[in-house]
């Protein structure tokens, strides 16, 4: 489950096993084609797995999309002397990742899709080499190697406060 892949030079060196799947209620048949197709079509949108073809990959090679979030935050003190007493009241706003407050598509992190893209099916005893199937996301081999988060760190969010101080 932690081992280095091996990224194919190419669907010749590409052994994948036909499968059946139920996908939203409807049994589907994964070919060894048709996966064959889409594990080079995954390795191709990949810049890094396309630049280590005929290879193994490096520990923590892949790495994902840099992203930036900046913040903001403002106070306005109000104080005054009751007595010999000095009282203080703070308003504060903090607006976390203002950046996609201004546009929706800044500051949204990335997730990986598929954390293992291959699942090892053994041997071909005639040939020796190692046969895979290609593990689906939503029913589909079609996917990308990263995919725009959804979490609540992803988008701008807004926090009001009050303090008293005496």
């Amino acid at each position: 489950g932690n081992d280095l892949i091996y990224v194919a030079k190419d669907q010749s060196e590409m052994n994948f096993q036909q499968f059946t799947g139920t996908v939203n209620g409807q049994t589907v048949t994964y070919t060894a084609d048709q996966q064959r197709r889409a594990w080079d079509a995954y390795i191709a949108q990949d810049p890094y797995l396309n630049n280590i073809r005929g290879q193994y990959s490096q520990r923590n090679g892949l790495l994902l999309p840099m992203v930036t979030r900046f913040d903001l935050s403002a106070m306005l003190e109000l104080f005054g002397n009751v007595g010999k007493n000095r009282h203080t009241i703070q308003l504060r706003a903090d607006i976390f990742n203002i950046g996609n407050m201004i546009n929706s598509a800044w500051g949204v992190g990335y997730v990986v899709n598929n954390t293992a893209p291959l699942a090892s099916r053994g041997y071909d005893p005639a040939t020796g080499q190692p046969i895979y199937r290609m593990n689906v996301v939503n029913g589909s081999l079609d996917y990308k190697t990263y995919r725009k988060g959804t979490s609540l760190i992803d988008v701008w969010q807004a926090q009001l406060g009050i303090r008293y101080i005496f």
